[in-house]
């Protein structure tokens, strides 16, 4: 009896946690459109000819995909194409992609490295009928800056309205200082011939989902990581 009520106390508690952790973890929203829940400090490399470091608040915004900092208290708005690294205070890096885009440095070994960016789904926006409800005007980003404060900034704090936008996983492989986005046509051209007829079959027999992570580490671990 006691063995039993041990173990429908362990489950209580198991699930309780569960459900404070998904209640902790951060989805950019309609209204507040950025990776993270508030501007965290960043070492910024910007620059291709002489790298310049510069230590800022910021955040990237998923819907225009650029990088927004605090600068003395001026909300900027990064150019496009200038920005080669940045690196936040909780240990997570971001690097440009093809596009314009950002990804977040999710896997890297002395093979390479795995990028996973996190985009808008337009799409789906549009034809969940709670899409009405989401802030599409700050998507662009414009809509934002006149109605963003400092304290705002340094923590955000959720609004009743606000509702979690729904969003696409891109992933990309960095092997041999190429750079390519993780699609099975991609996969294949970067495999030598002998590898090449087993990648479909792993794809079945290993359940591999091409947006999501752990899947992409999947195929990483079987046939880059070797």
């Amino acid at each position: 009896m006691k063995t039993r009520l041990f173990m429908v106390l362990i489950a209580v508690v198991t699930s309780s946690l569960s459900v404070c952790a998904q209640k902790d973890r951060w989805q950019p929203t309609g209204n507040w459109p950025f990776v993270n829940k508030k501007f965290l400090v960043a070492t910024v490399v910007s620059g291709f000819v002489t790298p310049k470091k510069t230590e800022v608040p910021c955040n990237i915004h998923v819907g225009n995909q650029t990088l927004w900092y605090s600068d003395n208290d001026t909300l900027m708005e990064a150019l496009p194409g200038s920005i080669m690294r940045v690196e936040f205070a909780d240990s997570s890096v971001y690097v440009p992609v093809p596009g314009n885009k950002f990804g977040k440095i999710v896997h890297e070994d002395e093979h390479g490295r795995i990028i996973n960016v996190k985009l808008v789904d337009f799409k789906k926006m549009k034809q969940d009928a709670r899409g009405r409800n989401l802030n599409a005007f700050t998507l662009d980003g414009n809509g934002l800056f006149p109605s963003i404060t400092i304290d705002m900034i340094n923590s955000y704090d959720s609004r009743p309205d606000d509702q979690p936008l729904p969003l696409l996983n891109e992933f990309y492989f960095l092997v041999d200082k190429q750079l390519f986005k993780v699609t099975e046509k991609n996969i294949m051209s970067h495999l030598p011939a002998e590898r090449r007829k087993e990648f479909r079959p792993f794809l079945r027999s290993a359940e591999i989902i091409m947006e999501n992570e752990s899947s992409i580490l999947k195929i990483w671990n079987e046939f880059f990581a070797k």
